[in-house]
């Protein structure tokens, strides 16, 4: 277990998990409400770079909610792993499934990096999630979000890699709380950004350091920074 983890497993244990959600974006609209009822039969676990959070045809017994780190959704197709898309703080995994006690899940999730994150019992999220107005209405919104990202990235197959790998940081960037900024806090690798754009390695390096050297982007530690976000849109038309 890595520092970060160790860290974040302490606050865990000195605070109580309805703490932890309080400081997500996710809850900023229910201060001052009682939040153990989210919490009932739910843990906070870590998970380290590599670690499967859930995988392909398992039981859908659980959502989970990402409080620090991230990670990748995958599926296997034509004999490789194709990643479908990424997710970071505040975002939720599963949740459209746990309307049904018979759903599986149909891809696998994988931490990027030491992740910490709140599982949620099947019960605990229909029980007491779907039916708070606040939550269901943001529940709706990443699930659409989610949705219309996939079928973008899969109108812009023909695209060229540099639209595509636009298309990518910007989609990445839009998803995330406000209050991060212009820094994509999802930790990505080269080989990431290639897996999900459905290109090669060489060609991504080649559109990064292009863009780095115009100043479009830094990277520092696998996390972009959007420094030119009106050059980005012009690779979409906008």
């Amino acid at each position: 277990m890595g520092w970060i983890s160790m860290l974040y497993l302490s606050i865990g244990m000195t605070k109580s998990l309805s703490s932890l959600l309080a400081s997500l974006p996710l809850f900023k609209n229910l201060q001052g409400m009682n939040l153990d009822v989210f919490t009932r039969d739910c843990q906070f676990i870590t998970a380290r770079a590599g670690d499967v959070i859930f995988e392909d045809g398992a039981p859908a017994d659980f959502a989970y909610i990402i409080f620090y780190g991230s990670a990748k959704m995958i599926a296997m197709q034509n004999d490789r792993d194709t990643i479908m898309n990424f997710f970071g703080r505040n975002r939720i995994l599963g949740a459209p499934l746990m309307k049904s006690e018979t759903s599986v899940y149909p891809l696998t999730a994988i931490a990027l990096e030491e992740s910490g994150l709140v599982k949620i019992a099947r019960k605990t999220f229909c029980e007491a999630w779907l039916k708070n107005d606040v939550l269901a209405l943001e529940l709706d919104r990443q699930i659409i979000e989610t949705l219309q990202a996939f079928q973008k990235s899969k109108a812009m197959n023909r695209s060229s890699v540099e639209n595509r790998v636009a298309d990518l940081l910007l989609r990445l960037h839009s998803s995330q709380p406000k209050e991060l900024g212009d820094r994509i806090m999802i930790r990505l690798t080269r080989q990431d950004i290639a897996d999900a754009v459905g290109s090669t390695v060489e060609s991504v390096i080649r559109v990064l350091s292009k863009w780095t050297k115009e100043n479009v982007i830094v990277t520092v530690d696998h996390r972009v920074e959007l420094k030119n976000i009106s050059r980005l849109n012009e690779f979409l038309g906008g």
